[in-house]
C-alpha cells in the first residue's frame, strides 16, 4: 500500500526518535483503523487464485466449445453398389476410417436443418455470427442440401423462415466467385472489386443489400440468383454449379450468417470439362485447393494462414476465426466408381475437425491506444488521490483518540 510522503512526515514527527523507519512503527503500533480489516495475506491471495482459477476455466471451455468447428458428412442417396459403410457416425471406406460430429444417410431437409443449422441461426440472432459451408465433389448433393426443391426446400429457405419470425430487421445479399471474378447475383453486376477495412475485413465494394421482410420476397430473389447463377452440363451432372455462392444474412446491424454453397471439385478426366467448362474447373479446384491449404495451416496451429491466395479464403476469413460459429457439411457420392473423390473429401472434411479458431482481435491506430493510456493514467492518478487524502484523516484520527 502506498502513502503519500505528508503522511510519512507526521508519523516521525508526532514519534520523534523513537521509530527511525515507518516498517518499525507499524511492526509495534498496528493502527486499528487502518489494519484490521486487513484479511490474511495467505488466504487473500488463495482466494483470489481460487476464483481466478475458476472464472480462467470457466472462459476456457467457453472458448473451447466456441472455436470448434462442427462437421457433417452427407451420403447421396444411391440404388448401385455402394463404396463405403456407416457405423454410428464413423464412415468406413477402403480400409479408412472417418469419424464426424454426425452422418448423415436416409434423411430429411428437415433433420439435416435441425442438426446443422438451426443452432447456428438461434446464436446469430443472439448476436453471435455464423458461417454454414457446403463441400464435396461436382453432383454429391451440396446444391440440393444448400437451396433443396420447391418440394423439399434446403437449408437457405429453412433458416429464412426462422429468421423473419424475429423482429429484427434483416438484409440479404447473394454473390457467386466465377473464374476468381465476384458477381452480385441481385444486382446483376460483375467484376466486383474485394476490399479491406482494418475494423471489417476483406468486404466487396458495391455489394447490394436487399431488405427482406417476408418468405415470398426471399424466394423471388432466390429465382433471381439462381437465373444469374453460372451453370453448366458436365457428364457428372446434368445442372452443374461452376462457381462458388455466398448468400449472406444479416440480422440488424452487427451480426451476418453466411450460407456456403461451394462449387464441386471435380477431375477432368470424369467430367469431360473442354473450353470454358475447362477454364472453370481450373479455377474451381485452385480455390479449393487454397480452402484446403488455410485449414490444414489452421489444423497444425502455423502462425502464418494463407487467407489471401484466393478471393473464396478472403471472404471466409472471417468464418474460420474469432467470433464465428461454423459448421461444414461434406457431401459425398456413394457410387463406388467416385471411391477416389469421396476419400479426398473427406480427408478434407476430417482436417477440418482438428480446427481451433484464433481469437479475433481489434485493431486499433496509434492513437487509439495514446488515448486509452493518457486515460488510464489519469484515473490512476485520481484513485491514488484519494487514498492518500483517505489514509491522512484516518491516521490523524488514530494519533488523536489513541
Amino acid at each position: 500500500m502506498a502513502y503519500s510522503s505528508k503522511t510519512l512526515d507526521l508519523i516521525m514527527k508526532v514519534n520523534g526518535s523513537k521509530f527511525k523507519t515507518f516498517e518499525q512503527f507499524f511492526k509495534t503500533n498496528a493502527p486499528p483503523i487502518l489494519f484490521n480489516q486487513t484479511p490474511n495475506t495467505k488466504m487473500k491471495v488463495s482466494r483470489s487464485y481460487s476464483n481466478k482459477s475458476e472464472n480462467t476455466r470457466r472462459k476456457s471451455i467457453s472458448m473451447i466449445e466456441f472455436k470448434q468447428v462442427k462437421i457433417f458428412a452427407r451420403m447421396k442417396p444411391c440404388q448401385e453398389e455402394q463404396n463405403y459403410k456407416i457405423l454410428d457416425n464413423s464412415i468406413f471406406i477402403d480400409n479408412q476410417i472417418f469419424t464426424f460430429d454426425q452422418v448423415f444417410q436416409e434423411c430429411t431437409q428437415q433433420q439435416v436443418y435441425e442438426s446443422i443449422t438451426q443452432q447456428t441461426i438461434i446464436d446469430g440472432l443472439n448476436g453471435i455470427n455464423g458461417t454454414i459451408i457446403a463441400y464435396g465433389q461436382t453432383g454429391s448433393g451440396k446444391t440440393y442440401t444448400m437451396l433443396g426443391t420447391k418440394q423439399d426446400e434446403g437449408l437457405v429457405i429453412r433458416s429464412m423462415q426462422q429468421v423473419l419470425k424475429s423482429n429484427q430487421q434483416i438484409f440479404l445479399s447473394i454473390l457467386e466467385i466465377y473464374k476468381d471474378y465476384i458477381y452480385d447475383l441481385l444486382g446483376n453486376m460483375e467484376d466486383l472489386k474485394l476490399k479491406e477495412d482494418p475494423n471489417q475485413g476483406f468486404y466487396v465494394d458495391r455489394l447490394q443489400r436487399i431488405e427482406i421482410k417476408n418468405e415470398d420476397e426471399c424466394r423471388e430473389l432466390l429465382k433471381i440468383a439462381e437465373i444469374n447463377r453460372h451453370m453448366a452440363e458436365t457428364k457428372l451432372n446434368a445442372q452443374s454449379s461452376r462457381s462458388h455462392l455466398i448468400l449472406t444474412i444479416y440480422i440488424g446491424k452487427k451480426t451476418k450468417i453466411n450460407l456456403v454453397d461451394l462449387a464441386g471439385s471435380e477431375k477432368v478426366s470424369k467430367t469431360g470439362a473442354s473450353g470454358d467448362t475447362l477454364q472453370e474447373a481450373k479455377k474451381i479446384n485452385y480455390s479449393l485447393s487454397c480452402l484446403g491449404h488455410v485449414i490444414q495451416c489452421l489444423a497444425q496451429g502455423q502462425d502464418h494462414i494463407p487467407y489471401r491466395d484466393s478471393k473464396l479464403t478472403k471472404l471466409l476469413q472471417d468464418s474460420l476465426q474469432g467470433d464465428c460459429r461454423t459448421s461444414i457439411i461434406v457431401n459425398c457420392s456413394p457410387n463406388i466408381i467416385n471411391k477416389e473423390e469421396t476419400i479426398s473429401s473427406l480427408k478434407f472434411a476430417q482436417r477440418a475437425r482438428y480446427l481451433k479458431f484464433q481469437q479475433k482481435t481489434q485493431k486499433k491506430s496509434y492513437r487509439d491506444l495514446e488515448n486509452e493510456i493518457i486515460e488510464i493514467e489519469r484515473g490512476t492518478r485520481c484513485q491514488k488521490q484519494q487514498l492518500d487524502n483517505q489514509l491522512s484523516i484516518e491516521f490523524l484520527d488514530y494519533l488523536i483518540y489513541s
